[in-house]
């Protein structure tokens, strides 16, 4: 096997693996996911198999029938990481990256290009340090106190109050 054939079989397999882990949080059979992605089930079971080359268009249609994040699967196939699949599936945060990126470009036009990479890095740092700091207050207030608690009372533990 050359080592290029050696790549397509492992894109085809994290690719197999990412669209099976989908669609089992999606709790969905493969008959009703070639039904939503207008396809037939023998093309969608080839598909989820990770038969033949990448198709956008599939992954596209994948995404949109399980509402999940089609960048995010190409981004796990390319860089060989399945969880960034799996962390955008619900938020759809590679996709959003996408989308106020192509803002900004039109925004800006040609202009984007003069940007040095450090500056976008350093911007985009920036963003994430204040989503971290929302995580942060959620994990620190009610709603989260208030989670832990009917999980606690659920197992039959002991109280806590929310300044715990």
């Amino acid at each position: 096997m050359s080592q290029l054939d050696a790549s397509y079989a492992r894109q085809s397999a994290l690719l197999s693996t990412i669209l099976k882990t989908i669609r089992g949080e999606r709790r969905l059979t493969q008959l009703e996911l070639a039904n939503a992605m207008g396809i037939a089930e023998k093309t969608y079971e080839n598909f989820e198999a990770g038969r033949g080359r990448l198709n956008f268009d599939r992954i596209k249609r994948f995404a949109e029938a399980t509402r999940s994040d089609a960048l995010a699967i190409v981004h796990g196939v390319m860089f060989e990481d399945p969880e960034i699949a799996y962390r955008a599936m619900d938020n759809k945060s590679s996709t959003i990256l996408w989308l106020a990126h192509r803002e900004f470009s039109e925004d800006v036009g040609d202009a984007v290009s003069l940007l040095p990479g450090t500056a976008v890095f350093e911007a985009f740092r920036q963003a994430f340090a204040a989503l971290k700091e929302l995580l942060a207050r959620r994990r620190n207030g009610a709603e989260h106190w208030l989670e832990q608690e009917i999980s606690r009372l659920y197992r039959g533990g002991e109280r806590s109050s929310p300044e715990d």
